[in-house]
């Protein structure tokens, strides 16, 4: 069994960056290989929906932050959209 790394999930605290969090993984991100997107993660905060792109935006104690992330594993990732 393989270990998982909580990367940014683990790192969720209040005062952190999207774009500080956005840092924190590790792999090949596959929208940013693939299509272009600006950051590794996607993070969007309470009332964004998805698809958040990782900047200067601090998190504060009660935000709601979720988190998209698309890997690749051995050259194969989900294809865009």
């Amino acid at each position: 069994m393989s270990t998982i790394n909580p990367g940014p999930i683990g790192s969720i605290a209040t005062g952190i960056t999207t774009a500080e969090l956005d840092a924190v993984g590790s792999g090949i991100p596959a929208r940013r290989k693939v299509c272009g997107f600006p950051g590794a993660l996607c993070v969007s905060a309470n009332d964004e929906i998805v698809h958040g792109i990782p900047g200067g935006w601090a998190i504060r104690s009660g935000d709601l932050v979720k988190l998209n992330l698309v890997a690749e594993k051995d050259g194969f990732s989900p294809p865009p959209r």
